[in-house]
């Protein structure tokens, strides 16, 4: 139907929808009890969600960071490796002053491993085995090496003999600091 404005344009009435009759309208509605399940089911399962998602972030975590230990493992035997094959005598302390020259967490080319050793063994060339330090004169302030004396034994004595004779003596003072040095050495030696 149209109908004229007072204003001579013609509008539109619009039809109302009719609402479903009352058998239908108690179709679509659910008992209570059941929406409470459903709800129920619902909020477990996103607590079973957040869960599974709490447990993702932790294994990505520990993946990780086995990753990271794992480069730091090749890296490490890597070095030991080569330091070996370059007949390195304290392969630890080269170990530590190579590692300490290399950007950490990121795995290094064979190239770079060689060019940071060969560096090390040029700054430092002690740690090369057969190298030998040169003579105190040389080097001002440095400590002298001696060898060490022997005590003379007489035929048939055994070694830490002259300890013990004399720490017996000092014992024979009645100290207890002597009579205790004297039981230790007597315990080494006999």
């Amino acid at each position: 139907m149209t109908q004229q404005s007072p204003d001579n344009t013609q509008t539109r009435e619009e039809t109302e929808v009719p609402s479903p009759p009352a058998a239908e309208a108690d179709d679509r509605l659910v008992p209570v009890s059941e929406s409470i399940r459903y709800r129920r089911r619902a909020q477990s399962a996103e607590r079973r969600a957040a869960e599974l998602d709490e447990q993702l972030a932790a294994e990505r975590q520990a993946r990780q960071s086995a990753e990271s230990d794992l480069l730091a493992l090749q890296r490490r035997t890597a070095l030991v490796d080569r330091l070996a094959g370059r007949n390195v005598a304290d392969i630890e302390a080269a170990l530590l002053l190579a590692e300490a020259r290399l950007v950490p967490g990121v795995a290094p080319e064979a190239a770079e491993l060689d060019a940071v050793i060969e560096q090390l063994l040029a700054e430092k060339p002690y740690l090369l085995a057969g190298t030998a330090l040169p003579a105190a004169p040389d080097r001002p302030g440095a400590p002298t090496m001696t060898t060490p004396t022997r005590t003379r034994r007489g035929p048939g004595e055994k070694p830490g003999a002259e300890q013990l004779r004399e720490a017996a003596r000092a014992a024979a003072g009645g100290r207890p600091e002597d009579v205790n040095r004297y039981l230790a050495i007597r315990r080494r030696f006999r």
